[in-house]
C-alpha cells in the first residue's frame, strides 16, 4: 500500500489525469530541488541524480507546456 500524502491523488480519479499527475509530481520535485539549492542547477541535479543537462531538458519542458495552455 503507498502512503498517502497531501498532493496525492484519490482512488477515483479519471484516468486520463495519471500523466497530468506524473508531470506536476516531477515539476514539484525539480521545482523544490532548484529551491534548496538557491536554483543552483548543478547542484539540484546533483541531489536529483540527474546529469545537470537532463535538469535543464525538464525545466525547459515544464516552461513550454505551461505556455501552450
Amino acid at each position: 500500500m503507498i502512503a498517502e500524502t497531501g498532493g496525492a491523488p484519490s482512488a477515483g480519479s479519471a484516468k486520463g489525469d495519471y500523466h497530468a499527475q506524473v508531470i506536476e509530481a516531477k515539476r514539484q520535485i525539480v521545482a523544490r530541488a532548484l529551491e534548496a539549492n538557491g536554483n543552483d542547477y548543478n547542484a539540484a541535479a546533483r541531489a536529483l541524480g540527474l546529469h545537470p543537462s537532463n535538469l535543464y531538458r525538464l525545466v525547459r519542458q515544464f516552461r513550454n507546456s505551461d505556455s501552450q495552455e
